[in-house]
């Protein structure tokens, strides 16, 4: 055969293939220490430890039209999947005019449902994380997962 025959080449390729195979396994046995070192300080690039930070809420605004289903969707959620509460936007206002009708944000979401206005976003926010506070307080059990009908 001639020097360039196709066993010359065999040989070649086989002697390459067995060198990067080697530095794939040097690159894993080294990249393997160093997910070690980071598991040992916490996983993160700061080095702080985790299990102290408190949990993030998770929210999901489920939003239709009137008598669309979103509380009956809602509920089901809530029913079928641990960990899941649903806090109504509506039932938020109306709760807070409710008990506190001389508040001024009882006052503002009184004068704009009578406009026939939206309520302003800052109000309806701060009164549904006081919701989510209110449940993570209660002795039933956290939430960390809320559906937000409105």
């Amino acid at each position: 055969m001639a020097p360039g025959s196709p066993k010359t080449s065999a040989k070649k390729s086989s002697v390459k293939s067995e060198t990067p195979s080697k530095k794939v396994s040097q690159q894993s046995q080294k990249s393997g220490r160093s997910n070690t070192s980071q598991k040992s300080q916490g996983g993160d690039d700061d080095g702080e430890d985790d299990s102290r930070a408190p949990r993030r809420n998770q929210v999901v605004f489920v939003l239709g039209g009137p008598g669309a289903g979103k509380g009956t969707q809602c509920t089901n959620v809530c029913r079928r999947m641990r960990g899941w509460a649903t806090i109504s936007a509506g039932d938020v206002l109306r709760k807070c005019r409710e008990e506190e009708p001389d508040s001024k944000d009882a006052q503002i979401i009184e004068a704009k449902i009578k406009e026939g206005a939206i309520v302003p976003v800052e109000i309806t926010l701060r009164l549904i994380k006081q919701a989510m506070h209110n449940y993570n307080t209660k002795e039933k059990g956290r939430r960390f997962k809320f559906l937000i009908d409105g």
